[in-house]
């Protein structure tokens, strides 16, 4: 069985924008991400991996200061950009658990409630060293949502990180008021005394479909590098349980892999003005036929009708 945690390429986009505006040099593995659709899923890991790729080679050792505004916005933006709209400290807790959910993370989370709190929690099995940025985000933007009630008191508000102190280490004291060592990131906040049931009808962790799984693995990877071996490897299973799994839900091999190279390479064209030969480079094709003949199997058209119809 498949399981790969993804979220939106976005933020990985945005950090490495950062990086380009800064002259800070990413290694060429990077790349690739710049060309995808913000909207594209990749593993949830990358954001992490690359945060700690330039804290371990940046000049500027409290570099993810001067970053995380860039990221996140300013304080309050990032429930307009989630679309998340509360009236309430609660239900914005609430809203907020849903969209990160369905639409950022695959990172599993739960909604507890009593007669006066709500509870947020992203329970924490491991503690590899990388996943420190993943709590400062999630702080951060948690802090970003309530921004428009900060009138809150300590009292109303409780931030429980999962591990200790030590292993947030320069960036420790960016949690304020906060409790270490709890094993979950937590956040509870206090209801208002007319607020109930908020949670009775929201559904989390809605399993993602194992072709989007796969998907995600793909974009993990050059566009000249897609091929069946090497999402595998990126998923972490034999080719032989990845093409299992594709007989399974009834999805030719090679067919899932042409979906995903049409997908890629038509945003690339898009993008870059129908730069075929560009495209054909990039995606390993010795000329252009590959392109056309890429095309006429899934859509049935040449490169230039499917334009003409756009």
């Amino acid at each position: 069985m498949i399981k790969y945690s993804v979220r939106p390429a976005a933020a990985t986009q945005k950090l490495l924008s950062y990086c380009d505006g800064a002259r800070f040099a990413m290694p060429a593995k990077f790349d690739h991400f710049k060309t995808l659709e913000p909207t594209d899923l990749i593993s949830g890991q990358t954001i992490f991996s690359a945060l700690d790729t330039m804290e371990k080679h940046s000049d500027d050792k409290l570099f993810y200061n001067n970053l995380e505004p860039y990221i996140h916005g300013d304080e309050g933006s990032m429930a307009k950009i989630l679309g998340v709209q509360a009236k309430t400290p609660a239900e914005m807790l609430v809203s907020f658990a849903k969209i990160y959910s369905s639409k950022l993370s695959s990172t599993k989370l739960q909604l507890l409630e009593t007669n006066t709190e709500i509870k947020l929690i992203s329970p924490r099995f491991t503690n590899h060293a990388i996943l420190k940025y993943g709590d400062l985000m999630l702080h951060t933007t948690i802090k970003s949502i309530l921004s428009p009630f900060m009138s809150l008191k300590n009292q109303d508000i409780n931030i429980e990180l999962p591990f200790d102190k030590r292993f947030y280490g320069k960036y420790a004291d960016k949690f304020e008021t906060v409790y270490f060592d709890t094993n979950a990131f937590a956040v509870t906040i206090k209801k208002h005394a007319s607020e109930s049931n908020l949670i009775s009808h929201v559904q989390l962790n809605t399993p993602l479909p194992v072709q989007q799984q796969i998907t995600a693995a793909a974009n993990m990877l050059p566009p000249d590098q897609l091929s069946i071996s090497n999402i595998a490897f990126i998923l972490g299973c034999s080719e032989r349980q990845l093409l299992k799994t594709l007989y399974t839900i009834k999805v030719p091999a090679s067919q899932a892999l042409q979906k995903i190279k049409f997908q890629r390479l038509k945003s690339q064209l898009v993008r870059e003005n129908w730069n075929l030969k560009k495209a054909a480079a990039d995606f390993g094709y010795k000329d252009q036929s590959g392109i056309t003949k890429l095309f006429k199997n899934i859509v049935n058209l040449t490169p230039k009708a499917y334009r003409e119809q756009l």
